[in-house]
C-alpha cells in the first residue's frame, strides 16, 4: 500500500450507526425504555414475536426468491398504514433497495385489507417510499429517517426493508481490492457492520417495528465453504449473506416457504412462516396470496 494511502485511511474516523442517527437527528439515541410494542399485522408473524423476549426492533423475513417476501412485507405496510391509535394514523417507511416495488400490488393489497377505497386511497399516503441504489445509500437513507420523520411530524409505525443483500455481489466485487488495516477488515465486512449497526438504531430511534426481508444465496456444495447460518428451503440449501453481527440484531428471524395451492377452486400461493432452523413442523401460521391480497389463516 502506498504511503500516500495509508496516509488518507489514518485520517479516516469511523463511526457506528447509533452515531449517524443522532447526528442526523440532533440527539442521542433515546434508550428504549422496557419493550417497544412490535407488532406487524401478519398473525403468523406476531405469533412468533410474542414469544420473543428482547428489546430488539429488526424482524427477519429470510428466504430465496420467489418465496413471498415482499408480498407479506406489503400486508404490513397494509396494516400499519391502515392502523390508528389515540386518533392519529401510523405512517410507513418503505425502503426498496432492489427496485421492484409495485404500487399497484401495494394498493390492491391496501383495499383488500381496508375494504373501501377511500380508506386505502388514505392510506398509501402514508407510505413513504425511498429507493437507494447502492448499500451505501441505503445506510445514508436509515440513518436519516429520524429527520425525515421530525421534519414531517409523524408517526413512523414501521420500517420495512425489501432486498436486504440484494447488491451482496456488486458490493463484494467493489471492495474485493481494499483491506483496511483497521482491525484488518475488508471494506466490505465494515461497511455490513455499519449497515447493521445503523439498521437496528433506527429502529430504536423511530420506537418502531423493523422488518427486513433477507434474499438468501445457494449454499455451496462443497462443506469448506459452508457459513454459520444455513436455510433449508423448499428442499434445497441457501446460506445467509449477512455478517455474523447481524444475528445478534434480529430478535425474530422466519424462514418464508411458498408453495401453489387451491381454496375455494382458486389457485393461490401459500406461505408457511417458520423459526429459522426449526423443523418444518414448527410453523406458526400459513397465508394465502391471491386475489384478494395476503389472508391469515390458521397453521
Amino acid at each position: 500500500m502506498s504511503a500516500e494511502l495509508w496516509r488518507l485511511l489514518k485520517q479516516v474516523r469511523t463511526e457506528s450507526g447509533r452515531e449517524a442517527v443522532a447526528a442526523a437527528t440532533g440527539q442521542g439515541t433515546p434508550a428504549v425504555a422496557g419493550r417497544i410494542r412490535m407488532w406487524t399485522g401478519v398473525e403468523a408473524i406476531d405469533t412468533a414475536l410474542r414469544q420473543t423476549d428482547g428489546a430488539q426492533t429488526v424482524v427477519e423475513l429470510a428466504g430465496a426468491a420467489g418465496s413471498g417476501k415482499t408480498q407479506t412485507l406489503y400486508r404490513i405496510c397494509a396494516a400499519h398504514a391502515l392502523a390508528e391509535t389515540d386518533g392519529e394514523y401510523g405512517h410507513v417507511l418503505f425502503i426498496d433497495v432492489d427496485g421492484r416495488m409495485d404500487v399497484r400490488q401495494l394498493a390492491q393489497t391496501m383495499r383488500a385489507t381496508a375494504g373501501d377505497d377511500a380508506a386505502a386511497t388514505e392510506a398509501l399516503r402514508r407510505v413513504h417510499v425511498f429507493a437507494p441504489a447502492t448499500t451505501s445509500a441505503l445506510i445514508a437513507t436509515l440513518a436519516t429517517l429520524g429527520a425525515y420523520v421530525g421534519a414531517r411530524r409523524v408517526r413512523a409505525t414501521a420500517v420495512v426493508v425489501d432486498g436486504l443483500g440484494c447488491n451482496h455481489w456488486i458490493d463484494q466485487r467493489e471492495a474485493a481490492h481494499v483491506r483496511l488495516r483497521i482491525r484488518r477488515a475488508t471494506a466490505w465486512f465494515r461497511q455490513q457492520q455499519q449497515l447493521v449497526d445503523t439498521l437496528v438504531a433506527a429502529g430504536q430511534a423511530l420506537q418502531c417495528v423493523v422488518v427486513a426481508a433477507n434474499t438468501l444465496l445457494l449454499a455451496p456444495s462443497h462443506s469448506a465453504d459452508r457459513p454459520v447460518r444455513l436455510f433449508t428451503v423448499a428442499g434445497r440449501e441457501y446460506r445467509d449473506h449477512m455478517i455474523p453481527r447481524w444475528r445478534d440484531a434480529v430478535l425474530c428471524s422466519l424462514t418464508l416457504e411458498s408453495e401453489p395451492c387451491h381454496v375455494h377452486g382458486q389457485q393461490l400461493t401459500r406461505i408457511c412462516f417458520r423459526p429459522s432452523g426449526a423443523p418444518r413442523d414448527q410453523q406458526h401460521g400459513v397465508a394465502f396470496i391471491g386475489r384478494q391480497g395476503l389472508q391469515d389463516t390458521a397453521g
